[in-house]
């Protein structure tokens, strides 16, 4: 036999040897496919307890203004808002840290907070008359079990606000059953300006109408009096209130009230008393005059004749 062709014992551990290699090719690639899959494994692990912790139950605060602008003596007021993240159930207790001279509260102090809702708490801030002008910061805390949150909000506090209350004209004269009208005029003078909210306190049978009843700033609103026709004649004192926060000023309307028809009688009212005085006065001049020459007329001294009585003048004498 010749040797160029291979004998069937030299083929067989050939293929066997091509088959395995060929079976081992899967093998070969195996380590690289299972390290993707476990790295794949691995950053789902890392994903999942990352959403897992961002699911924490937790709540917020916000505040619909960073910085309030306040005037002494005055208020100022923020709305808190608490949120619920993550399926947060339960309540948040509230608490504020507010400098010195500046009295601060929170309504309510404490909301309760059911999963996805919200609720709100109103700051108010009252800067004492007194409180150097400038920023303060307050801050705000919430608390529920563990978990607490802070913020803050400034208030910045400016010169406190005066203005003048004037009354035109403020001695008015109307009758019983009829109305009249007067002007109030507001103007600030310092500091800055704002809502001023006037009212009226009258007796009983006295309707009071403002157009209008309040003011942004400086400005000027008819009073009108209505008087009831059952109101009694006489003098009478209304207070006009003028109030800016708690800054508040007050005037006076002197109102004299009379009978109905009282204006349309006094024109002949007065013409009957001029005559009736003139009338009384000649007379009275009259009677003086009168008395004064019946006086005049006694102390007249009496006519003396040396010889006698006239008479008796040219009797027994010779001619």
């Amino acid at each position: 036999m010749s040797s160029s062709h291979a004998s069937p014992r030299t083929l067989v551990p050939v293929l066997v040897g091509f088959t395995c290699f060929l079976l081992l090719i899967p093998t070969l690639a195996l380590p690289t496919e299972v390290g993707n899959h476990a790295q794949s494994y691995s950053n789902s692990i890392l994903v999942e307890t990352n959403t897992h912790a961002r699911e924490n139950p937790d709540f917020e605060l916000s505040a619909n203004a960073d910085e309030l602008t306040v005037a002494q003596g005055s208020l100022g007021m923020a709305t808190i808002s608490i949120s619920s993240l993550n399926r947060f159930s339960g309540t948040v207790e509230l608490s504020v840290t507010p400098p010195l001279g500046l009295f601060v509260s929170l309504n309510p102090p404490q909301v309760f907070l059911s999963p996805g809702q919200s609720s709100t708490s109103t700051l108010t801030t009252l800067p004492t008359a007194t409180l150097p002008l400038g920023t303060y910061t307050v801050n705000v805390a919430g608390a529920s079990g563990s978990r607490s949150h802070v913020i803050t909000v400034k208030v910045k506090v400016i010169p406190r606000p005066d203005f003048i209350l004037s009354v035109r004209p403020e001695s008015l004269k109307v009758e019983a059953g009829g109305s009249i009208t007067t002007t109030l005029t507001i103007a600030f003078q310092t500091g800055s300006t704002g809502r001023v909210d006037l009212a009226v306190e009258a007796p009983d049978g006295f309707t009071v109408e403002l157009d209008p009843a309040r003011l942004d700033g400086s400005g000027t609103s008819v009073l009108t009096l209505i008087v009831a026709s059952t109101v009694a004649p006489g003098p009478y004192v209304l207070r006009v209130d003028a109030a800016h926060g708690f800054l508040t000023h007050s005037g006076i309307i002197l109102l004299t009230v009379t009978a109905p028809g009282a204006s349309q009688a006094a024109p002949l009212m007065g013409g009957q008393a001029v005559f009736l005085y003139g009338g009384l006065t000649a007379l009275m001049i009259a009677i003086v005059w009168g008395m004064f020459m019946i006086l005049r007329r006694r102390e007249r001294p009496p006519v003396k004749y040396r010889y006698g009585s006239p008479a008796s003048r040219g009797v027994g004498r010779p001619n």
